[in-house]
Parts: structure tokens; C-alpha cells; sequence
């Protein structure tokens, strides 16, 4: 099983580089093509999830039952487009697993979530006074591959008080919002399965300015 596992972490590798976040116009702000772990995204891998870098792909393994949500701490933004390709792997075992951008962040008490999931699913939350709420509850979209083993490309969009969704280049939503005063943070998002360990992937993630 090892050798399965490292197999597909190779083959997911090669495609997700290949299939790098495209979609955000305008002046890049930021890029991180996962050379290596960056300090500011305050990586830390303990017993419940890890990270490596390799071939331009983070890796995040997590344990079952696990979310992590990962802020860039470099710099804060207001109108921008985000956008990062992210994968699962084929040997995961399929199940409730979600990632996606956190974006409009204040900080990892008050932020909103664009996410998908493996069975062609996407929503957006918005996490503040210690609870979640919905702007827009699960919904499924033909934009998304759906399955372990697949990648898609996901892009937010953000200009004032609204946001919008992409995947795969096909606009797939919008919704208002609130963004942090002074300019927010964003970041991506991972969670496993309650009863399995899984796996993500990202790369090409681009900050820029229309």
C-alpha cells in the first residue's frame, strides 16, 4: 500500500503542476510556486496533519476527522482575485473531504470559505462569533471534477462587498460579504473525512490585482 500511496503522490504531482491556478488577471501580488514550505503561511505539522513541498505541490496530509486553515501572513489585501489549483489523491478513500481559499480574513476568529468537495459540491461559509454560517449552503456544480484523484482550479474574485466564485474558469456563484477594515488576509483551506485520513494538494497559489 506504500508504494500505491507514493505512486499516486507522484502521478497527482506531475498532473496538478500541469494544471497550475490560471484565471487571476492583472498585476500578480503574490505567488507561491511551493519550492519550498514559506515561513509566513505559519505551516506547522504536529501529530493530527503535515506539510511538505515538493515538484512545486504542497502536500497536506491530515488525520480523519481534522480541518486546518492556513492564513498568508505576509501582507493584507483588499480588491483581489485569488486563485490555486488543488487535488486529492486517487488512493484517499472517497468520503466528505472539502478544501478551498479562505478569504476576507481578519483573522483565523473571523474569515469566509470557498470550498468544494469530492462529490462535485461547492459552498461558501462565513466563520464569525465563534459559529459558521451559510451564504451559500452546498449546492452541485458540473464545473467540478468530481472523485478522489482529480484536480480543479479555484478562483475568487473579491470588489468591495461582493465575491465571486470560480472553478475550473466557469463562474459558479457570487455573494455579499463583509471584508476585514483595513484590508483582509487570505489563505486555503483543507478538512478529512470524520472517518478517514486524507490528503490535499495545491499549487499555483496567486494573489493579483485586476
Amino acid at each position: 500500500m506504500r508504494h500505491l500511496f507514493v505512486a499516486a503522490s507522484i502521478s497527482l504531482c506531475l498532473v496538478i503542476s500541469a494544471a497550475a491556478a490560471t484565471g487571476c488577471p492583472g498585476k500578480v501580488l503574490f505567488e507561491d510556486k511551493f519550492a519550498q514550505l514559506n515561513p509566513a503561511w505559519g505551516f506547522a505539522s504536529d501529530a493530527s496533519y503535515t506539510f511538505s513541498v515538493k515538484d512545486g505541490t504542497l502536500l497536506e496530509k491530515l488525520v480523519a476527522g481534522k480541518a486546518m486553515r492556513s492564513l498568508y501572513g505576509g501582507d493584507v489585501y483588499d480588491d483581489v482575485d485569488i486563485c490555486v489549483t488543488i487535488g486529492s489523491l486517487a488512493s484517499d478513500k472517497p468520503g466528505n473531504q472539502l478544501a478551498g481559499i479562505v478569504f476576507w480574513a481578519k483573522d483565523y476568529n473571523s474569515y469566509y470559505l470557498f470550498v468544494i468537495d469530492t462529490t462535485g459540491q461547492y459552498k461558501v461559509l462565513r466563520y464569525a462569533g465563534g459559529r459558521y454560517l451559510f451564504p451559500i449552503p452546498f449546492q452541485a456544480n458540473a464545473a467540478i471534477k468530481k472523485g478522489t484523484g482529480q484536480t480543479n482550479s479555484l478562483h475568487v474574485a473579491t470588489k468591495g462587498t461582493q465575491a465571486t466564485f470560480y472553478v475550473n474558469d466557469q463562474q459558479v456563484g457570487t455573494a455579499s460579504g463583509q471584508p476585514a477594515d483595513g484590508g483582509s488576509q487570505v489563505g486555503i483551506y483543507a478538512e478529512s473525512d470524520a472517518n478517514a485520513p486524507t490528503s490535499w494538494m495545491y499549487s499555483g497559489f496567486i494573489i493579483s490585482k485586476p
